[in-house]
């Protein structure tokens, strides 16, 4: 009798150690990302960057009509996409006017842009959501290596359909 109880009081002395132990890491942990927030400024970029107030400051240039074209072909045999976009301008910068008359001017190489990068992927890619992340990046890279600008700040999917 005197055993059940010496293994009772033993027992309930590790599960008291475990609980003590789990609520010191769980404040442990919250006490390192509380303190370190201030830190990270990327993250505090990637916070500024998604802002209403940033979003309301961009201009936007769509294309005239979608992009119709060939993509490689993968396992399920998708060959044709259909996109269409907007392309986010810095609206707060003087020269933000003069980048969207160069966009409107040059569509044509824009869409070229576009259709030479939706080229180089497979239906898969560009349904799974890393693959558009992606396709937006390679965009908003190459157009701003083309314009010779920063002032191209994203790139903006309104429809995309895989056939």
């Amino acid at each position: 009798m005197e055993e059940k109880k010496n293994k009772g009081s033993k027992m309930m002395l590790v599960l008291v150690i475990l609980m003590v132990l789990l609520i010191g890491l769980v404040v442990g942990v919250f006490a390192f990302f509380f303190m370190n927030m201030g830190d990270d400024e990327s993250g505090s970029q990637i916070v500024a960057a998604i802002t209403p107030t940033q979003v309301a400051d961009l201009e936007f240039f769509r294309i005239s009509h979608p992009i119709n074209t060939n993509l490689l072909t993968g396992p399920d045999g998708a060959r044709r996409v259909s996109f269409n976009f907007e392309i986010g301008i810095d609206g707060n910068h003087p020269n933000s006017s003069t980048i969207m008359d160069t966009l409107g001017r040059a569509e044509s190489v824009v869409r070229t842009i576009a259709i030479n990068v939706l080229g180089e992927m497979t239906a898969e890619q560009i349904l799974d959501i890393g693959g558009r992340a992606f396709l937006t990046q390679a965009i908003l890279d190459r157009l701003r290596t083309e314009f010779q600008t920063n002032l191209i700040v994203d790139i903006f999917i309104i429809d995309i359909m895989v056939q």
